[in-house]
Parts: C-alpha cells; sequence; structure tokens
C-alpha cells in the first residue's frame, strides 16, 4: 500500500492504456492490512481509526468501524468464527467486530452505499460503527513521566490518569496514586521524598527511558550504568513510606543500617535472577560466610 490513502486498481478498457482509479476510502494513511484466505477480498485499517472491508472481484467496499480517530495498528480475521480483531494506537485493549452480527450488507447500505447489491432503502439502526463488538481492555498505556533525582525511583502517569511510583533498581511498582494528579504526586515526592538541594550533587545519571510501547522501557547508560553509587537510607522512599516517616511528622530511625548500594549492579542482579537461580544461591552463601566470620570476630 505504500501508506497510501486508497487502495489501487489497475484496469483497462478494450486494449487501451490502463487507467488508474483511486477509491478514496481512508482519508489517511493505511496502516494494516489483511486478506482473506482466498486474496479475494481485504480489511484495511487506517490512521484515521476507520476499518473498511474491500471485495477486490466485485469492486466494492464497506466502512466497518471509525473509531474517533483513533488508529488502526493490526487486523487479525479469524475466519472459522467469521470475527476481525485489531488493536489501535492509543491503549493496549484488544477489540473484536462480529461479521455475523455487523453484516456487509447492511452496514453498506446504512452508509448510503450499494454494497453487495443492496439498494439504499435498506438499513440497520442496530449497528453502531464506533464501538466494537467485543473488548479485552488492556493496561492503560503510560503517557508521561519523571525521574527523581535519586534516579531510583520514577513517577508516571498513564491515560487512565493513574500516577505511579516505581522502583528501578528494584523492577517493581511501589505504590499508584488514584487521587492525586501527575503534578501534585512529583510535589509530594520532590518536596518530602526526594533528595534535595542539600544533597548535591545528586548520583550519576545512570539510565534513560523509553515510553514509546506504553510501558517503561530502560535503557542502560554505557558509561556510567555502574557508577551510581547511593546512600541506602536517604534513597529509600519505599521505607520512608511504610513507615510514614515524613506523612505522620516522626523522625528517621538511624538505626537503621547505613549502607552504600550500586543502583546499575543491583538492576543487573535483579534481571540475572530470573534466569539462572544459582546466583541466589551464591548470594546466600556469601551472606552465610559474612555472618560466620562476624561470630568469629565476636567471640
Amino acid at each position: 500500500m505504500r501508506q497510501r490513502k486508497c487502495i489501487r486498481d489497475y484496469g483497462g478498457n478494450d486494449g487501451d492504456v490502463p487507467a488508474v482509479e483511486w477509491g478514496l476510502f481512508h482519508y489517511d494513511s493505511i496502516w494494516t492490512v489483511e486478506p482473506t484466505s482466498t486474496f479475494e477480498s481485504c480489511f484495511t485499517g487506517g490512521r484515521d481509526g476507520q476499518i473498511y472491508h474491500t471485495d477486490l472481484v466485485g469492486d466494492t467496499h464497506t466502512l466497518l468501524y471509525q473509531g474517533n480517530k483513533n488508529p488502526i495498528t493490526s487486523l487479525s480475521f479469524d475466519e472459522q468464527n467469521n470475527q476481525l480483531w485489531f488493536t489501535c494506537h492509543k491503549d493496549s485493549s484488544l477489540r473484536c467486530l462480529d461479521l455475523q452480527k455487523r453484516s456487509l450488507d447492511k452496514i453498506g447500505a446504512k452508509n448510503g452505499k450499494d454494497a453487495l447489491g443492496v439498494g439504499d432503502d435498506v438499513t440497520n439502526e442496530d449497528i453502531n460503527l464506533e464501538q466494537p463488538d467485543y473488548e479485552l481492555q488492556g493496561l492503560a498505556q503510560i503517557t508521561e513521566y519523571h525521574i527523581l533525582n535519586n534516579k531510583r525511583y520514577i513517577i508516571t502517569n498513564n491515560s487512565a490518569g493513574v500516577s505511579q511510583l516505581w522502583n528501578i533498581d528494584q523492577c517493581k511498582l511501589v505504590k499508584s496514586y488514584q487521587a492525586k494528579s501527575f503534578n501534585q504526586v512529583k510535589h509530594m515526592m520532590e518536596s518530602k521524598y526526594d533528595l534535595g538541594p542539600e544533597n548535591t550533587p545528586y548520583p550519576y545519571s545512570w539510565f534513560s527511558v523509553d515510553i514509546k510501547l506504553g510501558c517503561l522501557t530502560i535503557h542502560l547508560n554505557e558509561d556510567n550504568w555502574q557508577k551510581c553509587v547511593v546512600s541506602e537510607m536517604l534513597t529509600n522512599i519505599q521505607l520512608m513510606i511504610s513507615h510514614h516517616l515524613m506523612d505522620q511528622g516522626s523522625t528517621i530511625n538511624y538505626d537503621i543500617e547505613e549502607k552504600q548500594i550500586n543502583l546499575g549492579l543491583n538492576l543487573m542482579l535483579q534481571e540475572l535472577i530470573k534466569f539462572n537461580d544459582d546466583i541466589i544461591l551464591c548470594e546466600q552463601e556469601s551472606l552465610a560466610n559474612i555472618l560466620m566470620n562476624n561470630h568469629e570476630d565476636f567471640k
């Protein structure tokens, strides 16, 4: 299709120079095409959020869906159940058009088209072209993010309006804030939990963030990912929140062991443990040796 706005048909009249006709079905570029097994017809989804069925033999086309300018990214036709599944750009939900309910004849007639021999006087008021027949809700996509000064936590906001706090070196979600906006959560973290001007210079920027896929993608900085060493106590926001250290005005428990941790190495260890359980055993043996040495020193 070469991202054109329509399907190009070649034809000729009695040996004349082949004529080129353009059917302006989509009013923006086509992003995905799904042909049937016989290649006699195909489904197309475009940047305009519309899905068309085109009969390549009968030279007819039918509008099946128009999704409020939410671009169609992929199509999959289930011929056995006569269903068309598709995904959109702005969310991760999986939607379905039941073509047994959405008769191509009826839809074409409703939209004033003589589709497959049906006259303009036939209508079907039950068809809603702006709604799919089935929908499997996906997770809301992340739309914006903010990296805290401690380089250990990230605040995100998703398409559902929910702000969340993520721990990077442990690769997990810490807390969701349903009732607070992104800017409110950002201000709360920066004023109560994050490193302030008195803690400068701030830790190295050891990673970058990409949200093009709708989720957090972490890219390690080639030069600095092993250099970000921070204070465990000063950067442990999870501990601060769980003990309500700031919200309730209590003081920090300085009996907590203060140590320096390498965030980049912690992240790598978290990922490697998923593939090799022997790493956990090595960590346990190392801890046992440390405890044994401390016991001998104490005696």
